[in-house]
């Protein structure tokens, strides 16, 4: 029996401010998918991405290694 997906939201501090460490929120959406993440929707140009992901996984650690 698998568990359901658990729905997280990550703030990505310092992307897309003032010029500096931009990032396209479509490369963001692909290397998050590509890591394993499911539903990811980014929001404007933020750095602010909601996603799913398997209950108990360590998510700051799975998104910084993403990035």
């Amino acid at each position: 029996m698998s568990s359901k997906p658990v729905t997280s939201v990550a703030f990505l501090r310092g992307v897309n401010v003032g010029g500096h460490r931009k990032i396209a929120m479509n490369d963001l959406k692909q290397w998050l998918l590509e890591a394993g993440f499911s539903k990811v929707a980014t929001y404007i140009q933020s750095g602010n991405v909601a996603l799913e992901h398997p209950a108990g996984l360590d998510v700051a650690t799975a998104v910084r290694r993403a990035l």
